[in-house]
């Protein structure tokens, strides 16, 4: 058996096209969610978690939350709502991180997504929320204050829940057509999340789907 690999004379009229970046991801979806159904809007319901946890965790010494957090999950039709409530004290160096957040936020594998864990099924969360979603707005409300950390088209109105730790950090998204958030509940959703190794302290306080 004759391959052409390695030599581009012999690959025939249509080369290898080689995507970098969002465009990759929104191209090739199943390769960073693994399903396009209720599994893969689950696991971006998970990145968005761990996209803010990166944010606000101590990892000076280890990936935990010292003084434990609590995730809120909201979904409303193609609206979802990932907030976690934190203690202002895990997170030092907060500015810093949302400025590296912003940075890379077109970056998706591990070691050039500097706020990525690299925990496992897991590339750069940012950049596959950008790809997958629309009007993606990421925010932090503290001391009686609002910040966007990134809007993007237009953006959603900011989450402002109320926090029982001092400091929220709250990613607000509508689904695209892939994955296909339809068959979602709340049960399903809230099992997925319990699985899913965000960091440690981190406890899922409630996570609603509002009835169609």
């Amino acid at each position: 058996m004759t391959t052409n690999s390695g030599n581009p004379e012999k690959q025939g009229p249509h080369p290898v096209e080689m995507l970098g970046g969002v465009e990759a991801i929104g191209k090739r979806p199943g390769m960073h969610i693994g399903d396009l159904g209720r599994s893969g809007a689950a696991h971006l319901v998970a990145l968005a978690a761990e996209m803010l946890a990166s944010l606000t965790i101590n990892r000076d010494t280890s990936p935990v939350f010292s003084y434990h957090a609590f995730l809120h999950v909201t979904l409303d039709g193609d609206d979802a709502v990932v907030v976690i409530d934190a203690h202002p004290g895990d997170a030092p160096d907060l500015a810093m991180r949302e400025d590296q957040l912003v940075s890379n936020r077109d970056k998706f594998t591990p070691n050039d997504m500097k706020l990525n864990r690299g925990g496992p099924n897991c590339l750069a969360p940012l950049p596959v929320l950008r790809a997958l979603t629309h009007r993606l707005h990421i925010s932090r409300h503290m001391d009686g204050q609002t910040k966007p950390i990134l809007v993007e088209d237009g953006g959603l109105p900011a989450a402002i829940p109320v926090s029982e730790k001092g400091l929220l950090v709250a990613a607000r998204f509508t689904f695209s057509d892939v994955p296909d958030s339809s068959d979602l509940t709340a049960d399903y959703l809230e099992g997925y999340l319990q699985g899913y190794p965000i960091a440690r302290g981190l406890v899922l306080r409630d996570c609603r789907v509002a009835d169609a």
